[in-house]
C-alpha cells in the first residue's frame, strides 16, 4: 500500500489522499469521500468493536503525504493506535526481502457466526472473496506477511523514530 489504510487515518491525512486520488472532483465530491471514510472509523468505538490487526508497508510512514505536518500527527495517531487495545499494529520494513508482495490491500475477516471472507482491493474497487479455498490462501499469505513484519513494540519503535526524523 502506499497510504495508511483509511481506519487509521487521521482527517487531515484522508483528506489529503482523497484529494491527491481525486484532482477532478468538486469541493462537495471531497467532502462527502472524506467524510465517509472518517465515517467509517466509528466502528472501533463501538461497545464490542471487531479486532483491527494491521500489517503496514514501511513506505507509507516515509511519504509526506499533505506535508510534514501532517504526517506529524498521522505518525502521534498511528503510535497511538498501537498503544490502544483496539488494534495491533505491525510495520512490515523495506528489509523485509522474502515477504509475499501481493498486488494490493487485503483484508481478512473472521466472524464468530459464520464462514471467514476476504476483501480485495484494486484501482477505486473492491471485491469480497467467499469461496473457502481462496479465502484460505488469503489469510495464509497474511500470515507469511505478518511473520516478516516487525513485532508491534518494534513497529512503535520505528513510528516513533520516523516521526522524531521530521
Amino acid at each position: 500500500m502506499r497510504v495508511v489504510p483509511g481506519l487509521l487515518q487521521t482527517l487531515p491525512y484522508a483528506a489529503a489522499v482523497i484529494r491527491s486520488w481525486k484532482p477532478f472532483a468538486t469541493e462537495a465530491e471531497l467532502a462527502r469521500d472524506i467524510e465517509a471514510r472518517i465515517e467509517r472509523q466509528e466502528i472501533l468505538n463501538r461497545d464490542d468493536p471487531p479486532q483491527l490487526w494491521v500489517v503496514l508497508a514501511e513506505g507509507p510512514l516515509h511519504q509526506l503525504t499533505g506535508g510534514k505536518a501532517v504526517m506529524r500527527a498521522q505518525l502521534d495517531h498511528l503510535v497511538m493506535m498501537a498503544e490502544s487495545p483496539k488494534c495491533v499494529l505491525q510495520v512490515l520494513p523495506f528489509a523485509a526481502t522474502d515477504a509475499p508482495a501481493p498486488p494490493g490491500p487485503a483484508t481478512l475477516f473472521d466472524f464468530r457466526d459464520s464462514r471467514p471472507a476476504a476483501y480485495l482491493e484494486g484501482w477505486g474497487a473492491g471485491w469480497v472473496v467467499e469461496e473457502e479455498k481462496q479465502v484460505a490462501d488469503i489469510s495464509s499469505r497474511i500470515t507469511m506477511i505478518k511473520g516478516c513484519a516487525l513485532s508491534p513494540a518494534e513497529s512503535r519503535n520505528l513510528i516513533t523514530t520516523i516521526r522524531g526524523e521530521l
